[in-house]
C-alpha cells in the first residue's frame, strides 16, 4: 500500500501481517481500522486487547492514534508517548503490576493529530514501536498507551452517542438524569468488550490510565 501522509494515515489503527509466521517474511501487511472518533472524551493513556482469532499468528507492525481535542484547545503539541506490550496475555487485572509489561516504543515529543467527533477525514499518527510484535494464534497479549498529557489520546465511545460524552452532562448544558453518577462517561465501552475486528484480528476494551506512571491509579 502507498505510505501514509506525513500527518499519519486516515482510519488506520493497526496494521498487521496476518499470515502464518511461516510465511510472514513473504507477506503483504493489511491494516485493522477501528470507526471514526465520535465524541469528545481523552485521557492520559489507554489498556486494550488484541487477539488473533483466525488460527494463525500474527505480526503488528504498527499502531496509530491521535490526541484529543483538548490538547491545548486544540493545537497540535508535542506530548510524550510509550508504548508497553504484555506478551503473557489480557491486559485486565495486571493493570498496576509493571513487572508484567514490556515497554516497546517511547517518544518524549510526538506531535500526534488532533481529532474530533466533527472531523470528516481525521488522520492519526504512528505511536512509537521499537519492533513488531507477534500476538500467537488464538491468544491475547495486551497493550497500554500512556501519555503525559490528559488529552493526549483521543477515546472512542459506543455507536451513537455523538459530541456529547462529558462525566456530568449539566455542567455543558444537557440534563442532569443523564448523568453517570458511577463515574463513566455514558456510552463507554465496557472492560474486556470487542470494539474492533475482521475475520482474523479483534481488538478489546481496557481501562483509561491516570497519569503516565505505573504508580496505584
Amino acid at each position: 500500500p502507498p505510505p501514509p501522509p506525513p500527518q499519519g494515515a486516515p482510519g488506520g489503527a493497526l496494521a498487521v501481517e496476518s499470515t502464518p509466521r511461516a510465511e510472514v517474511e513473504l507477506a503483504g501487511s493489511r491494516v485493522l481500522e477501528t470507526r471514526r472518533v465520535n465524541a469528545g472524551c481523552g485521557a492520559f493513556g489507554l489498556f486494550f486487547d488484541l487477539e488473533a482469532t483466525a488460527g494463525r499468528d500474527l505480526l503488528v507492525t504498527g499502531v496509530r492514534s491521535a490526541a484529543s481535542a483538548g490538547l491545548n484547545f486544540g493545537e497540535r503539541s508535542p506530548t510524550a508517548v510509550q508504548l508497553w506490550l504484555r506478551e503473557g496475555g489480557s491486559c485486565l487485572g495486571r493493570e498496576e503490576d509493571v513487572s508484567e509489561w514490556r515497554m516497546i516504543g517511547e517518544n518524549q515529543a510526538l506531535e500526534l493529530p488532533v481529532v474530533s467527533w466533527a472531523d470528516q477525514q481525521p488522520y492519526y499518527g504512528d505511536l512509537p514501536q521499537s519492533e513488531p510484535f507477534r500476538v500467537p494464534a488464538n491468544k491475547t497479549v495486551g497493550l497500554c498507551v500512556r501519555t503525559s498529557n490528559v488529552a493526549g489520546i483521543a477515546i472512542l465511545m459506543q455507536p451513537g452517542k455523538g459530541g456529547d460524552s462529558d462525566f456530568l452532562d449539566e455542567d455543558f448544558g444537557g440534563p442532569a438524569e443523564e448523568d453517570d453518577v458511577a463515574g463513566v462517561p455514558l456510552k463507554a465501552f465496557g472492560l474486556g468488550e470487542v470494539v474492533a475486528r475482521d475475520p482474523a484480528l479483534s481488538v478489546s476494551c481496557g481501562y483509561t490510565t491516570l497519569h503516565m506512571g505505573w504508580e496505584r491509579q
